[in-house]
């Protein structure tokens, strides 16, 4: 079990300057009022903004997802850097191109606007309208150093499946990570001790996921509780 952990952080260390790949199906299934952070991802969420992760089934193109993360709204900001709710953000090094696997949480509605901003919400990179009754990819290109980029709806509810960002067009996990229904949950120390609880009653500190899929698939990724 060790040699499994160590592999896996070697691996993730290797390639973690060249991509970075979050699917929705192998995050924790819950309602969020606070912040939630997914290895690297930020997932803001309050009382007044919360966001929900829950059990959906999409695909675009070559890429199939079981879960989705509901925007119930428009995002909240305490500032122009600082995120109150309904915003997903995480870090990158440099020059690369972000892909939001998006679409909107109402079939009927066709005004729904995905955005990807830069360091602030002052700074757009993207602002596109979803398509309201299929899932597709939108594509935001950041030149500059390293910083933040934030992705958030402007105006109403959209749901998110999956993102991508890529540096020179390398992608690190393929976002077909998701095979089918998830069967089963588990979560390690980074000693590759079994932790016998679920995520909601994990202390505060830093865990693998291991997920397995009905067709025996496994995904493993880190958690990092922080409440």
């Amino acid at each position: 079990m060790r040699k499994f952990f160590t592999l896996f952080f070697t691996i993730a260390a290797m390639i973690s300057v060249q991509a970075q790949t979050w699917n929705a199906s192998t995050m924790d299934a819950a309602t969020y009022e606070e912040n939630y952070v997914y290895e690297g991802l930020t997932i803001y969420a309050s009382t007044e903004r919360p966001v929900v992760i829950d059990e959906n089934s999409k695909s675009a193109g070559d890429y199939s997802f079981t879960q989705r993360i509901k925007m119930g709204g428009s995002a909240g900001w305490t500032d122009a850097t600082t995120p109150s709710g309904r915003v997903l953000g995480f870090d990158v090094t440099g020059n690369c191109t972000i892909t939001v696997y998006v679409m909107s949480s109402n079939s009927s509605a066709t005004d729904r606007y995905v955005a990807v901003y830069a360091g602030d919400n002052n700074t757009t990179l993207m602002e596109e309208n979803v398509l309201p009754t299929s899932l597709a990819g939108y594509s935001a290109t950041y030149t500059g150093d390293a910083t933040t980029i934030f992705v958030a709806s402007t105006n109403s509810g959209i749901n998110i499946y999956g993102i991508d960002v890529s540096y020179g067009g390398t992608k690190s996990r393929d976002l077909k990570a998701a095979n089918g229904k998830i069967v089963s949950t588990e979560y390690y120390s980074i000693t590759g001790k079994r932790i016998d609880a679920e995520a909601s009653n994990l202390p505060k500190g830093v865990y693998i996921k291991k997920v397995t899929f009905e067709n025996g698939k496994i995904a493993s990724s880190k958690v990092n509780r922080l409440f």
